[in-house]
Protein backbone atom coordinates (compact mmCIF):
# COMPACT_ATOMS: atom_id res chain seq x y z
CA UNK A 1 0.00 0.00 0.00
CA UNK A 2 1.47 3.26 -1.06
CA UNK A 3 2.32 5.74 2.12
CA UNK A 4 -0.76 8.41 0.02
CA UNK A 5 -3.45 5.99 -0.60
CA UNK A 6 -2.59 4.64 3.50
CA UNK A 7 -2.62 8.26 4.59
CA UNK A 8 -6.14 9.20 2.69
CA UNK A 9 -7.85 6.32 4.27
CA UNK A 10 -7.01 7.23 7.58
CA UNK A 11 -8.24 10.92 6.89
CA UNK A 12 -11.49 9.58 5.29
CA UNK A 13 -11.79 7.23 8.31
CA UNK A 14 -11.18 10.06 10.94
CA UNK A 15 -13.35 12.78 9.58
CA UNK A 16 -16.94 10.58 9.67
CA UNK A 17 -19.01 11.80 12.56
CA UNK A 18 -20.32 8.64 14.54
CA UNK A 19 -23.99 8.89 15.08
CA UNK A 20 -25.62 9.22 18.20
CA UNK A 21 -28.03 6.52 19.30
CA UNK A 22 -31.64 6.89 19.47
CA UNK A 23 -32.82 8.07 22.28
CA UNK A 24 -34.38 5.22 24.83
CA UNK A 25 -32.00 2.39 22.97
CA UNK A 26 -31.12 1.63 26.04
CA UNK A 27 -34.02 0.67 28.06
CA UNK A 28 -35.61 -1.31 24.81
CA UNK A 29 -32.81 -3.12 25.08
CA UNK A 30 -33.29 -4.16 28.68
CA UNK A 31 -36.73 -4.76 28.47
CA UNK A 32 -35.87 -7.17 25.62
CA UNK A 33 -34.06 -9.11 27.90
CA UNK A 34 -36.31 -12.35 29.85
CA UNK A 35 -37.15 -11.82 33.47
CA UNK A 36 -35.68 -15.46 34.37
CA UNK A 37 -32.25 -13.98 33.18
CA UNK A 38 -32.15 -11.25 35.23
CA UNK A 39 -30.81 -12.32 38.95
CA UNK A 40 -31.98 -10.84 42.18
CA UNK A 41 -29.35 -11.01 44.54
CA UNK A 42 -31.52 -11.40 47.65
CA UNK A 43 -33.66 -14.11 45.97
CA UNK A 44 -30.33 -16.17 45.45
CA UNK A 45 -28.85 -15.92 48.69
CA UNK A 46 -32.29 -17.24 50.39
CA UNK A 47 -32.03 -19.98 47.86
CA UNK A 48 -28.33 -20.95 48.47
CA UNK A 49 -29.35 -20.34 52.35
CA UNK A 50 -32.26 -22.98 52.11
CA UNK A 51 -30.21 -25.84 49.80
CA UNK A 52 -27.21 -25.79 52.19
CA UNK A 53 -29.86 -26.24 55.43
CA UNK A 54 -31.41 -28.97 53.61
CA UNK A 55 -27.96 -30.33 52.85
CA UNK A 56 -27.24 -29.95 56.72
CA UNK A 57 -30.29 -31.82 57.75
CA UNK A 58 -29.30 -34.46 55.54
CA UNK A 59 -25.63 -34.85 57.08
CA UNK A 60 -26.80 -34.74 60.45
CA UNK A 61 -29.82 -37.34 60.08
CA UNK A 62 -26.85 -39.29 58.57
CA UNK A 63 -24.51 -39.31 61.35
CA UNK A 64 -27.16 -39.21 63.76
CA UNK A 65 -28.54 -42.99 62.30
CA UNK A 66 -24.55 -44.15 62.33
CA UNK A 67 -24.13 -42.69 65.78
CA UNK A 68 -27.36 -44.75 67.19
CA UNK A 69 -26.62 -47.50 65.16
CA UNK A 70 -22.69 -47.92 66.77
CA UNK A 71 -24.25 -47.46 70.12
CA UNK A 72 -27.06 -49.87 69.97
CA UNK A 73 -24.14 -52.59 68.44
CA UNK A 74 -22.26 -51.43 71.12
CA UNK A 75 -24.56 -52.03 73.88
CA UNK A 76 -25.82 -55.55 72.75
CA UNK A 77 -21.86 -56.89 72.77
CA UNK A 78 -21.09 -55.22 76.08
CA UNK A 79 -24.62 -57.34 77.16
CA UNK A 80 -23.77 -60.40 75.89
CA UNK A 81 -19.93 -60.66 77.57
CA UNK A 82 -21.53 -59.66 80.54
CA UNK A 83 -24.02 -62.59 79.96
CA UNK A 84 -21.40 -65.06 79.18
CA UNK A 85 -19.44 -63.95 82.07
CA UNK A 86 -21.65 -64.84 84.56
CA UNK A 87 -22.78 -68.04 83.06
CA UNK A 88 -19.02 -68.90 83.27
CA UNK A 89 -18.70 -67.58 87.00
CA UNK A 90 -21.88 -69.81 87.95
CA UNK A 91 -21.02 -72.88 85.89
CA UNK A 92 -17.93 -73.86 88.47
CA UNK A 93 -19.71 -73.95 91.46
CA UNK A 94 -21.85 -77.45 90.80
CA UNK A 95 -18.55 -78.85 88.99
CA UNK A 96 -16.15 -80.90 90.14
CA UNK A 97 -13.15 -82.74 88.45
CA UNK A 98 -11.52 -85.67 88.55
CA UNK A 99 -8.97 -87.43 86.60
CA UNK A 100 -8.82 -90.76 85.14
CA UNK A 101 -6.42 -93.24 85.93
CA UNK A 102 -3.43 -94.31 83.42
CA UNK A 103 -3.61 -97.03 80.91
CA UNK A 104 -1.24 -99.36 81.86
CA UNK A 105 1.24 -100.34 78.80
CA UNK A 106 0.35 -103.88 77.86
CA UNK A 107 3.19 -106.51 78.28
CA UNK A 108 6.21 -107.31 75.61
CA UNK A 109 5.75 -110.88 73.98
CA UNK A 110 9.30 -112.91 75.35
CA UNK A 111 10.12 -113.83 71.86
CA UNK A 112 10.72 -110.68 70.76
CA UNK A 113 13.63 -108.15 71.39
CA UNK A 114 11.67 -105.62 73.87
CA UNK A 115 11.76 -101.83 72.00
CA UNK A 116 12.66 -98.61 74.00
CA UNK A 117 9.60 -97.17 75.09
CA UNK A 118 7.90 -93.81 74.01
CA UNK A 119 9.01 -90.15 75.43
CA UNK A 120 6.81 -89.54 78.17
CA UNK A 121 5.19 -86.47 75.81
CA UNK A 122 3.74 -89.79 73.43
CA UNK A 123 2.14 -91.29 76.46
CA UNK A 124 -1.41 -91.09 76.74
CA UNK A 125 -2.54 -88.09 78.86
CA UNK A 126 -5.38 -88.05 81.70
CA UNK A 127 -8.09 -86.41 80.61
CA UNK A 128 -9.79 -84.35 83.08
CA UNK A 129 -13.76 -86.06 84.44
CA UNK A 130 -16.46 -83.72 84.96
CA UNK A 131 -19.29 -84.95 87.71
CA UNK A 132 -21.93 -82.35 88.73
CA UNK A 133 -21.99 -82.51 92.42
CA UNK A 134 -25.08 -82.22 94.31
CA UNK A 135 -25.12 -79.32 96.48
CA UNK A 136 -27.81 -77.97 99.41
CA UNK A 137 -29.65 -75.12 98.35
CA UNK A 138 -28.65 -71.92 100.57
CA UNK A 139 -31.61 -70.96 102.14
CA UNK A 140 -32.38 -74.38 103.53
CA UNK A 141 -28.95 -74.19 105.21
CA UNK A 142 -29.28 -70.86 106.69
CA UNK A 143 -32.71 -72.49 108.70
CA UNK A 144 -31.48 -75.75 109.81
CA UNK A 145 -28.51 -73.17 111.39
CA UNK A 146 -30.77 -70.67 112.68
CA UNK A 147 -33.11 -72.98 113.85
CA UNK A 148 -30.24 -75.44 115.57
CA UNK A 149 -28.13 -72.14 116.80
CA UNK A 150 -30.98 -69.55 117.47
Amino acid sequence: MSPNRKADLQRKLSMAPIPKPPAGLAERIKSDIPQNLLVDVRKERERLSRSITFNLRVAASILLLVGSAYLALHILSREERATMGRMNMEAPKNVVVASKPKLQPAPAAPARVAEPAPPAAMQEKAAPIVAEAKTEPLATHEKSRDAGGG
